[in-house]
């Protein structure tokens, strides 16, 4: 790995950590906590995405989950 590789990596690392802390202080308020609450149950967190008969809206529903699986990723983000 070159240098500058190796500083890219670095550079998108620090990036990731400081997104990252954004996700925890905005979903770590008691108002964000409410949201990902309100976000958790429409978004398929504990139940299935899968609509018999309607390949579309599965994806469509699967989609939606993906978005808070990733805040979830976000908030629980570790160095």
């Amino acid at each position: 790995m070159t240098d500058e590789q190796q500083n890219q990596n670095k550079e998108q690392l620090a990036a990731a950590k400081k997104l990252a802390e954004s996700y925890q202080m905005v979903f770590g308020s008691d108002e964000g906590i409410e949201v990902l609450k309100d976000l958790s149950r429409r978004c398929f967190v504990a139940s299935t995405t899968n609509v018999p008969g309607d390949a579309n809206q599965s994806a469509f529903n699967e989609g939606t989950r993906s978005v808070l699986l990733f805040v979830n990723n976000m908030i629980n983000y570790k160095e």
